[in-house]
């Protein structure tokens, strides 16, 4: 007996239809009959043609799908699926693959679309719903996800991913209690649910309920030790100055994981904060004999010498680090030590030693520039930068901006300004260099220009406070645009609020409008902080004069004359002194 059994049969449909899918199902035009045969007389009887079932032909591009997706084809896939669903579109299959992929290829809309026709067709379809929300989460449409989350929950009371997801909407809302009734309703049907757990801590340590939060994170951490959790606590901890707590769980990283530098660092960070600089120092001495990266522990033991004011130490542990392999960490660290102790020489001779491709060439170069500017050596200091800059396309910008600071300096305001016009050819959307130019600008006397450029800095950094100070101080001064002045110069306060420049620029400002007390306020704050600023002198002689004080006026203005050298602006003060 010779009889195929239907699971073969099913099969060899099964893997034709794969290869060929639905769409190669008809013959082609090279295997149509004759059309002589193909016309059949009346008396003819018609074969019909055995065509594949709908669920068949969804079947078979489905595991086409699935293929494509395997092997990351996923344009492929969606078409594999969709054309599943154009031969059954009822086939749960597809429809259950195909919005993830639409969501993996960027067409969230696309997908969000499909779940909401799946789930009008079936209401009961939880999976869609869940992951439904999931998109609606990532949209931030938080309201469209809760009110699926409640779906879910009608249909099944029980479902924990429902719960938790909505319970953590809940935090996100301050809807602080709805969400604790909802992580406790979770623990009372699983005692042991890790999220619960981790989520109530979050949600008392939220609420500053730091007592809550510990007992609850400390369940979480019983049910689910892991490393991430682990550092959670030790933020929490850190917060709430359980630096015993601290101590204990990096030590407890530490032992699970010997060679993790981070928890070994954390640690004595935690035992510097408790005032145990020495056990930080013996914890190194251990650390070093284990760890992969010795290196490493020598510069931080380094730092940790250098803050307990020991720097020989540190020199020495640095040049044994430097005779067994080059370190420009090394040579950085060594160059601050040798500069602090006077010993120039040596701590140029480490920064001239950093090679160019590494990450502390610019500070090594930021280092050498000030040794020689303090130290007076303006022509070692000019070849310097000439040669930082002398190839515009590599050069980092802020040198180019030292370089004019250097010409400006020296009054070679026309060489200052062709630096700066070099180096914004390279980096047109530089702020500093363009800020630069505006200073550069404004000592040339071309005050318009000056304003022109500083708006420039301030389109490309609206934060920048020395160009808000600019500006809003110079109107002030010209008596124009007040109302303005005063918003730039305030937002300037805001980010650098111990300026006494800023302090100055507002008081003068307060002074235009009319607000002399307010002036005189912010001018003597400026004086505290900027005590030898003969300008701001003037201004406050100003206000005083305002006032009808005319000793403390003429104090002020005295005190701006000692402290003045341009000698056009000393009898500008001197007329005013007079003029008491």
């Amino acid at each position: 007996m010779n009889h195929s059994s239907p699971l073969l049969l099913s099969l060899l449909l099964i893997a034709l239809l794969s290869i060929g899918g639905c769409a190669n199902l008809s013959p082609s035009p090279a295997e149509a009959p004759p059309e002589s045969l193909s016309q059949s007389s009346p008396d003819t009887p018609v074969q019909s043609e055995v065509l594949p079932s709908p669920r068949a032909c969804a079947y078979a591009a489905f595991l086409q799908g699935v293929q494509a997706e395997r092997n990351r084809q996923y344009n492929e896939a969606r078409l594999a699926y969709e054309r599943a669903l154009t031969c059954d579109p009822q086939s749960s299959l597809a429809r259950d693959k195909l919005p993830a992929l639409l969501f993996k290829l960027g067409h969230k809309e696309a997908a969000i679309q499909l779940l909401n026709t799946t789930i009008a067709e079936n209401p009961t379809d939880i999976d869609s719903q869940l992951f439904l929300a999931r998109l609606h989460i990532h949209s931030k449409n938080y309201d469209e996800a809760i009110d699926l989350y409640r779906a879910v929950i009608q249909l099944e009371p029980e479902n924990e991913t429902a719960l938790l997801s909505l319970g953590y909407l809940y935090t996100q809302q301050k809807r602080e209690k709805e969400a604790r009734i909802l992580f406790q309703n979770v623990l009372k049907r699983t005692p042991d649910s890790y999220f619960a757990h981790l989520y109530l801590a979050r949600l008392y340590s939220q609420d500053k309920n730091s007592k809550q939060a510990a007992i609850w994170y400390e369940k979480a951490f019983q049910l689910n030790w892991s490393p991430e959790l682990a550092y959670e606590l030790i933020d929490f901890y850190s917060q709430v100055n359980n630096t015993v707590r601290t101590e204990e769980l990096y030590r407890e990283l530490n032992w699970n994981n010997p060679e993790d530098d981070r928890a070994a660092l954390g640690l004595i960070q935690t035992l510097l904060l408790k005032g145990g600089e020495q056990k930080a120092l013996d914890e190194l001495e251990k650390l070093r004999q284990t760890s992969p990266n010795p290196t490493s522990i020598d510069l931080i033991t380094s730092r940790l010498l250098l803050r307990t004011n020991k720097d020989e130490q540190a020199a020495q542990i640095l040049e044994q680090l430097l005779a067994r392999e080059e370190s420009a960490e090394a040579r950085y660290t060594l160059a601050i030590i040798r500069q602090h102790q006077k010993k120039l020489s040596q701590a140029l001779g480490h920064l001239q030693q950093i090679d160019q491709e590494d990450a502390r060439y610019e500070d090594a170069l930021y280092l050498q520039v000030r040794i020689l500017t303090e130290s007076n050596r303006r022509a070692e200091t000019l070849a310097l930068l000439k040669e930082v800059t002398a190839n515009a396309d590599s050069a980092p910008p802020g040198f180019f901006g030292l370089l004019a600071s250097f010409y400006m300096d020296q009054d070679q305001l026309d060489k200052a300004r062709e630096t700066l016009d070099l180096a914004l050819v390279q980096y047109p959307d530089d702020p500093s260099l363009h800020f630069s130019l505006g200073i550069v600008l404004n000592k040339q006397g071309r005050v318009d220009d000056a304003l022109a450029t500083m708006g420039r800095v301030i389109g490309l950094d609206p934060d920048h406070a020395e160009a808000l100070n600019y500006i809003g101080y110079t109107w002030a001064d010209r008596n124009i645009n007040l109302e303005q002045a005063l918003t730039y110069i305030e937002h300037a306060m805001e980010l650098l609020p111990d300026s006494g420049y800023i302090h100055d620029s507002l008081g003068w400002v307060y002074f235009r409008l009319g607000d002399i007390n307010r002036a005189r306020t912010e001018l003597e704050q400026a004086l505290i902080l900027t005590p030898d600023d003969p300008y701001i002198h003037e201004h406050l002689g100003d206000v005083l004069h305002k006032q009808l004080e005319a000793d403390e006026a003429a104090e002020a203005y005295r005190k701006a004359l000692e402290l003045l050298d341009d000698t056009k602006a000393k009898q500008k003060i001197q007329d005013k002194l007079n003029a008491l």
